[in-house]
């Protein structure tokens, strides 16, 4: 019996081969931070004792040697005037009741100003990613965070109205 030649993978093979291990890889790496991240179904029936945002405030006044601010006292969205909320959603996010935590419209045109500016210029965050970042990541400005608030925004999502997503916005 002839010796078996060693068999060459075609580029393409190869090349599917190397996308496959990168999806897998990168689905991997999305399920572990989704995991990693908290749950937010209870924010349905209650809210948040204090937020990131807040804690970190505390920790800015107590490093400054000021008075710590008071955390949030919650006010129910039909305590809320209309015109406020109304005002907020279309400053804030005019197409908030119609998207699923992502205007991808406006990350479009906030990217192509910023490669047109040649620097990062305006964002693009929904109200629900703002309350994602707002609740549970603070200010940090980094690629990570805004990975963490993306996959935070898509549980707030699943697990919460909008108008609850609404009322919690208005009061963090």
């Amino acid at each position: 019996m002839p010796a078996r030649r060693p068999r060459l993978r075609s580029p393409l093979a190869i090349a599917l081969a190397g996308a496959a291990a990168l999806l897998a890889a990168g689905a991997a790496a999305l399920a572990l931070l989704w995991a990693s991240l908290p749950e937010v179904a209870w924010l349905a029936a209650r809210d948040p004792r204090s937020t990131a945002l807040v804690e970190q405030r505390r920790a800015e006044a107590r490093r400054a040697r000021l008075p710590e601010p008071a955390g949030p006292r919650f006010v129910p969205l039909q305590r809320i005037a209309p015109r406020l909320a109304e005002a907020v959603v279309l400053s804030e996010d005019a197409a908030f009741f119609g998207h699923a935590g992502f205007d991808f419209r406006e990350i479009r045109n906030a990217v192509a100003e910023s490669v047109e500016r040649r620097r990062l210029g305006r964002g693009a965050s929904t109200i629900t990613q703002q309350l994602a970042k707002n609740l549970f990541l603070g200010t940090e400005r980094s690629l990570w965070r805004k990975a963490k608030e993306a996959v935070l925004a898509v549980k707030l999502e699943r697990a919460l109205s909008k108008r609850r997503i609404l009322a919690l916005y208005l009061n963090v």
